[in-house]
C-alpha cells in the first residue's frame, strides 16, 4: 500500500527547514519514489497551506469541494509514488475529531496509508521564537512580557492538547520527536528516514535561507511599533505582504540582527515551565518514556530586549524612524464598489 507521510508541525520546530529541503531535493525525492506534489504551484508550500485550511470546511471524504484536496485526490489517482507534505498548520486542525475523521477516510478511500509526523521543541524556545516571528510579521501590538500573559492563559501553545488525541488513537499511525533528542545527525536525517528513505544523503542542503531567523531586540521593538501603527489604521499586515519586506531590508540595513532577540529571564522561564509542566511530562512519557526535561531541556541564555522606556533617546528615535519608515509604505485597502476602480494608495504614517 502507498504512504501519504504528513509532517504536521509543530510550529517553530524546524517546519521551514524541511520545506525548503522537499523543494530543493524535489526531484531527486521522486527518484527514489517520494513525491512532494505541487498543487500545480511550482513549489511545494502553498497547495500544502490551502489543504491544511480547507480541512476546517471539509466533511465528504469521497468528493472533497476544497481545490487543494480536489487536486491532491486527482493527483493520488495518476501517480503511484508515495507522498509527503509539510504544513505546519496541521496540527492544530488533526487533533480535531471532524477534519481528523476526513483526512482518514479521505486516504483509506484512495488505498493509501496514512503517516502523522511531528517535531517538538522545549517550550522556552518555541514562546520566544513564536513572539519574535509575530514581531517581525509586524501581527503584535504587545511587548514580550504582554504577550507572554495571552500566551500562558490560552491552549495554543500546548503541545499536549494538539498531539494527545493522536497519541491515543491506536488507528492512527503517529511519529513525534523532540529536535533536542535527534542528536549528531540533525533534523533532516531523522525526517528522511521517517518517509521511508534512510541514509538519503542531504548533506549538501544549505539550510540558511530556510531557518526563520530571530531579529534582534531594536528589530523587534520596531515591529511591535508598526503593528500597532497598523492596527490604529485598520490595515491588516498580511494584505501588503511586501510590508515585511520593507521591514526586513531596513532591519538588515541598519544591522539589527547581529544578537538575537531573547525575551524570557528566569522568572519568566519559570513561569513558562510550570505553565507546561504538567501536559509536557505527559507527552514525554507517552512518546518517549522519559522526563521532559531530558526530551526538550529549556532553552537559557541572557535575556536581550529593547525597552522604549528605558533605552537612551538616540536609540529609541532610531526604533522609531524605522517604525515610520515601514509604515509610510503601508497599504489601505479600498472599501466597496470603490475596490474596482480605485488604485490602492499609501497612508501616513502614525504620529511619532
Amino acid at each position: 500500500m502507498r504512504t501519504c507521510y504528513l509532517h504536521i508541525g509543530a510550529p517553530k520546530a524546524g517546519s521551514t527547514t524541511i520545506q525548503g529541503f522537499l523543494g530543493v531535493y524535489r526531484d531527486a525525492l521522486k527518484a527514489r519514489g517520494l513525491d512532494a506534489p505541487d498543487f500545480g504551484c511550482g513549489e511545494i508550500v502553498t497547495g500544502a497551506l490551502a489543504l491544511s485550511g480547507g480541512l476546517r470546511s471539509e466533511r465528504k471524504a469521497r468528493k472533497p469541494k476544497t481545490w487543494a484536496w480536489r487536486w491532491l485526490d486527482r493527483h493520488i489517482d495518476r501517480t503511484s509514488d508515495d507522498l509527503v507534505v509539510s504544513r505546519e498548520g496541521l496540527c492544530n486542525h488533526l487533533s480535531d475529531a471532524g477534519p481528523n475523521a476526513f483526512a482518514r477516510e479521505f486516504f483509506r478511500q484512495r488505498g493509501v496509508r496514512l503517516t502523522l509526523i511531528a517535531y517538538v521543541r522545549d517550550h522556552v524556545g518555541y514562546l520566544n521564537a513564536a513572539y519574535a516571528q509575530q514581531a517581525k510579521k509586524l501581527r503584535t501590538t504587545y511587548s514580550f512580557d504582554n504577550w507572554l500573559i495571552g500566551a500562558l492563559s490560552g491552549g495554543r501553545y500546548n503541545y499536549w492538547r494538539r498531539f494527545k488525541p493522536l497519541l491515543d488513537d491506536p488507528e492512527v499511525d503517529f511519529s513525534i520527536e523532540s529536535l533536542h533528542r535527534l542528536g549528531d545527525g540533525g533534523l533532516l536525517p531523522d525526517f528522511c528516514a521517517k518517509v521511508g528513505l534512510p541514509g538519503f544523503d542531504s548533506s549538501g542542503f544549505d539550510a540558511s535561507p530556510f531557518r526563520n531567523a530571530t531579529p534582534g531586540p531594536k528589530a523587534i521593538a520596531a515591529g511591535v511599533l508598526v503593528g500597532r501603527g497598523l492596527k490604529e489604521l485598520g490595515i491588516d499586515p498580511d494584505f501588503d505582504q511586501s510590508l515585511h519586506r520593507r521591514f526586513r531590508l531596513a532591519v538588515e540595513e541598519r544591522g539589527w540582527d547581529e544578537k538575537p532577540f531573547f525575551g524570557p529571564d528566569e522568572t519568566r522561564i519559570a513561569r513558562i515551565l510550570d505553565s507546561f509542566a504538567g501536559g509536557d511530562e505527559k507527552l514525554a512519557q507517552a512518546a518517549w518514556g522519559v522526563s521532559w526535561e531530558e526530551a526538550a531541556p529549556a532553552t537559557r541564555r541572557p535575556r536581550n530586549v529593547f525597552d522604549l522606556g528605558a533605552a537612551p533617546a538616540a536609540e529609541v528615535r532610531e526604533v522609531e524612524e524605522l517604525a515610520r519608515e515601514v509604515l509610510a509604505t503601508a497599504q489601505k485597502p479600498a472599501r466597496g464598489w470603490r475596490r474596482l476602480f480605485t488604485k490602492v494608495q499609501p497612508v501616513d504614517p502614525i504620529s511619532p
